[in-house]
């Protein structure tokens, strides 16, 4: 792939980031208040790693534990 890039300094452009620390302040409050939401973050977080995400609420199977991430 042609073209430029640039790399960039995570923790001085964009953690410190008025927009960027509002955004993750309303994702994580989200996180916080809708189980549903705690859920999906999960069972994807799960897919990605290729643990199994087929039970029904993914806590019988050890599998799943929404209070684990974020």
């Amino acid at each position: 792939m042609s073209g430029e890039f640039c790399m960039l300094d995570w923790t001085r452009e964009v953690d410190t980031h008025e927009a960027y620390i509002h955004a993750l302040e309303l994702v994580v409050r989200f996180y916080e208040n809708y189980s549903d939401f705690r859920l999906d973050v999960a069972k994807s977080t799960a897919k990605v790693l290729g643990k199994d995400v087929e039970s029904s609420d993914g806590s019988e199977s050890g599998n799943i534990k929404t209070n684990c991430f974020l």
